[in-house]
């Protein structure tokens, strides 16, 4: 009873009909799904020696020694196409000079030795040492890839190639025994035997091809995923750095805005103390002269003394004033936006008053309501908002100087919102800058430091979460700042 119940043309049909089908499915594969290069070739190497063994399976009903000597050359083509598809897949080059010459050189060996010299055992030894060095070539080809990891499956691509070089010297050795012992083994185990396993190595060939592209895939997903996560911390680092960059960009704005208003407010002071310090110069003088002329009466001197303590009161006043608003708020509290507010306008009012500028206020509604948060920043905002006023009208009187200066400030509720809008008959607010009006370091005033209007913005955005809006045109701009009252609520 024979080892394969099949005849030698069912076994090549079939070795031809799974390699055509793996051929097929990889080739699919590689059309539909992320692969990488030498997989195509691969894929055609299998339909190569499908196409192979389906040509020797038919030598019968075609010519045979044209049968014979494509079938051959399509062997030969199939394992140069594969061991490129290797040097591809592993190197990233592919010699196909080398590949088309070899096939070039075959094709009309074989055909002599068919055709004109028919000699099998020169055809097969051809045949033997071509496929044996293309096998081995793959096999160096894995061996010396620029890579490695220990959950690798090259080794079981590499068993696989091992076998099938085993199994072709194994057949060629067969040739090298006597015609009656070969022509035994030919027919008992060589021809069936041989190409059926054949065609179950050609499948486990398609497995490793598979499993080559998915464990490179699933590697540089994992190189992928490493850098995105080397990245992602790099981006960490430099987003703290820029953090801190500009926390300390925004210190050094804040430490120059609270130095600009300082100015400012130390000009104020200067204003205020010379008409109560003029009135105790007076009364010093008047005490003198009363004195020199002997008519220094204690009436006198107790209408002297409450006369001096009410200008000296004067002064701690604005002293404390400009303390209260100067000392750093250390944690939200419930103020009146509406008091303070007051306190900004009493603060300025004497420099108002002596460059002739009226200031007109109402809003007498918003007197109850509270917020919670930073009673000096929100001074501070207002201050900021009626300097750039002043400075506006005095830009303007430049070119005129008969304007005359008005301020208009209106604070009130409205939409769950306090609203707090001033508004100047100034020189408005020139196009170029419409834009970048509240970015640090933008002004059209020749002695202006650009960070009133930005600081004003940064602590009504980010310490009221509210929002500071403006409106200009030539003589007329108003600045509105709308913070909600949530702040309030959340507060209460």
């Amino acid at each position: 009873m024979a080892l394969f119940p099949f005849d030698i043309r069912s076994v090549l049909a079939l070795s031809s009909l799974a390699s055509l089908a793996c051929g097929l499915l990889m080739l699919t594969y590689w059309l539909t799904l992320r692969t990488y290069q030498g997989f195509g070739h691969w894929s055609f190497s299998l339909l190569l020696g499908g196409a192979a063994l389906g040509l020797m399976s038919l030598r019968d009903m075609v010519e045979p020694t044209l049968s014979i000597t494509l079938a051959l050359t399509l062997v030969v083509a199939m394992a140069m196409v594969r061991v490129e598809g290797f040097r591809l897949f592993e190197h990233g080059i592919c010699q196909r000079r080398h590949m088309f010459l070899t096939i070039a050189l075959a094709l009309p060996l074989f055909a002599y030795f068919t055709l004109i010299d028919d000699n099998i055992l020169v055809r097969n030894s051809l045949i033997t040492l071509i496929i044996l060095f293309c096998l081995g070539k793959s096999l160096y080809l894995l061996w010396s890839r620029p890579r490695r990891d220990p959950r690798s499956i090259y080794p079981v691509v590499m068993v696989v190639l091992t076998s099938m070089m085993f199994l072709i010297a194994l057949r060629a050795g067969v040739w090298l025994l006597t015609p009656s012992e070969r022509g035994l083994l030919a027919t008992s185990f060589l021809n069936s035997g041989y190409f059926v396993f054949t065609a179950v190595q050609e499948v486990a060939m398609a497995l490793c091809f598979i499993m080559l592209n998915s464990q490179r895939l699933t590697l540089d997903l994992e190189a992928s995923q490493q850098r995105l996560q080397r990245r992602t911390e790099d981006l960490h680092d430099e987003v703290q750095i820029e953090t801190e960059r500009r926390l300390a960009q925004e210190r050094l704005l804040t430490h120059n805005a609270r130095l600009a208003a300082t100015g400012e407010m130390i000009g104020t002071i200067a204003h205020q103390w010379r008409q109560p310090l003029s009135a105790l110069a007076m009364v010093i003088q008047r005490l003198a002269l009363l004195h020199s002329r002997q008519q220094l009466t204690a009436p006198a001197m107790q209408e002297a003394k409450e006369s001096g303590m009410s200008h000296i009161r004067h002064m701690s006043q604005t002293i404390d004033d400009f303390l209260r608003f100067y000392s750093p708020d250390r944690a939200p509290e419930l103020f009146s936006p509406y008091d303070q507010l007051k306190a900004a306008i009493r603060l300025v009012q004497p420099l108002f008053d002596a460059d002739g500028i009226r200031i007109l206020f109402t809003g007498t509604d918003a007197q109850t309501v509270r917020l919670n948060g930073y009673p000096n920043q929100f001074t501070h905002a207002c201050l900021n908002l009626l300097a750039n006023a002043r400075d506006a009208i005095g830009s303007r009187r430049q070119n005129n100087a008969e304007i005359e200066g008005c301020i208009a400030i209106e604070i009130g509720q409205k939409d769950k919102m306090i609203c707090l809008t001033v508004t100047d008959n100034g020189c408005g607010v020139p196009d170029s800058l419409n834009q970048s009006l509240f970015e640090p370091y933008s002004t059209s005033k020749e002695e202006g430091s650009g960070i009133g209007l930005y600081m004003t913005r940064t602590l009504v955005e980010e310490r009221f979460k509210g929002t500071l809006l403006f409106e200009s045109r030539p003589g007329r701009t108003s600045f509105m700042i709308r913070i909600p009252l949530a702040l309030e609520e959340s507060s209460a």
